[in-house]
């Protein structure tokens, strides 16, 4: 492994101001990603109710996610 040696390192995009907050952008993204797990864990949910196979895997889905959520509510204030 080397080192730079104190070089200068280039910016990946020198248009990106990286002194400004990124924190709503990262909020809104984990709001999707999170609710579209939300609909995926409801759909399978719901084929596992018809096939009468709803499982201890399943409830710890739902454990996981409900628990996922109040993290993510949690960071809100």
């Amino acid at each position: 492994m080397s080192r730079t040696g104190g070089a200068q390192v280039p910016a990946i995009n020198p248009s990106v101001d990286l002194s400004e907050s990124q924190q709503g952008d990262l909020r809104a993204i984990s709001y999707a990603i999170t609710s579209l797990a939300a609909v995926f864990v409801a759909l399978r949910m719901v084929a596992r109710r018809k096939r009468n196979n709803v499982g201890p895997d399943d409830y710890m889905l739902l454990v996981a996610l409900v628990g996922f959520i109040e993290l993510l509510i949690g960071y809100e204030g």
